[in-house]
């Protein structure tokens, strides 16, 4: 009898749980289809459309390493490049072996396609194919959107588009897919 009653138990818990599972899917799909009230922070070009779209909750928060390293396109650059650096590179001392530390990289293939975007605008920018204004535009906008993906559960599909980027202008034009909503 006890079986019987455990076995018809599970049998519930596991319709119970395969139910929840839906109305979890699409409470999910109802928040990501309707933006409401948001403001995009950028949109990126207007002739593209936004294929992810990640919603940032107040602002992007700025962490500040005691040896901060100077970007190329200045202060407010920096601060976003140094909280791209501490959010996906942690070093680790390594007390067994040849080294001495080691070094992580959080979500690999978004940290290889930011530094990919950075060589390729800083290339560009000693070309004069693009302004220094609009260069400090686009950085901003991948360090954003790089900095939001860094804690985002529901990254599989970007960091499988951002494998595929096979150079920096590839990488700049992912980037350039991806909207940032302000809520």
């Amino acid at each position: 009898m006890k079986l019987r009653n455990l076995l018809l138990l599970s049998a519930l818990l596991c319709i119970a749980s395969g139910h929840a599972q839906e109305l979890a899917l699409a409470a999910n799909s109802n928040r990501a289809a309707s933006t409401g009230n948001a403001t995009a922070i950028y949109d990126g070009d207007d002739s593209r459309t936004a294929i992810y779209e990640y919603t940032v909750y107040g602002e992007i928060p700025e962490t500040h390493p005691v040896f901060e390293e100077e970007h190329y396109l200045g202060k407010a650059i920096s601060a976003k490049w140094n909280t791209f650096l501490a959010n996906y590179t942690h070093e680790y001392n390594v007390e067994i072996g040849l080294s001495s530390s080691g070094t992580e990289i959080v979500k690999p293939a978004i940290y290889n396609a930011v530094e990919n975007a950075n060589k390729y605008v800083k290339k560009a920018l000693k070309k004069g194919q693009l302004t220094n204004a609009k260069a400090i535009d686009l950085m901003g906008h991948i360090l954003d959107c790089a900095n939001v993906l860094c804690f985002e559960n529901d990254s599989k599909s970007f960091e499988e588009a951002a494998k595929k980027a096979r150079n920096g202008e590839e990488a700049v034009r992912l980037f350039e897919q991806v909207k940032l909503v302000k809520m």
